[in-house]
């Protein structure tokens, strides 16, 4: 539940699908929106609720924040640099340029904490919210946030 802190009244309620396996929730840097991830099988899903209204910003009903292009250039960038591309790699990619493009201010979604993405891929923003840095069995890697 979203709840109004100085009277506790309830101003959403988050709705999550039977079965899903994990859900991280995390407010933003700047506390004013909360990001819901929800883990599901074959990519995470994204939903942001305004923090002090409880409107939604963004669920999975709405059209992405991005267009293909932005994905496609990443997508690219990472063939030609001959690193390993899978299915994982793809969705974490697509995870990221959401957070990147869902905020009406043009900022990045930065969150607060560690979050975890596709196939158990943990991560952490840099204070300055510019990179998003991974941990994986191929070890530390860095990729920016920022357009």
């Amino acid at each position: 539940m979203l709840q109004e802190p100085s009277t506790g009244k309830v101003l959403h309620r988050l709705q999550f699908l039977k079965g899903t396996p994990r859900v991280d929730a995390e407010f933003s840097r700047d506390g004013r929106l909360v990001c819901v991830i929800r883990h599901e099988q074959h990519e995470d899903q994204f939903s942001v609720w305004d923090a002090v209204s409880g409107a939604t910003v963004w669920d999975s009903s709405m059209p992405m924040p991005y267009s293909d292009r932005p994905l496609n250039q990443v997508l690219e960038t990472i063939n030609a640099s001959r690193q390993r591309y899978d299915f994982t790699i793809k969705t974490n990619a697509k995870s990221l340029l959401f957070l990147r493009s869902v905020r009406s201010d043009g900022n990045p979604l930065v969150l607060a904490h560690p979050v975890g993405l596709y196939n158990g891929t943990e991560g952490f923003f840099t204070p300055d919210g510019q990179r998003f840095i991974t941990h994986e069995e191929s070890g530390w890697q860095s990729g920016s946030v920022r357009r």
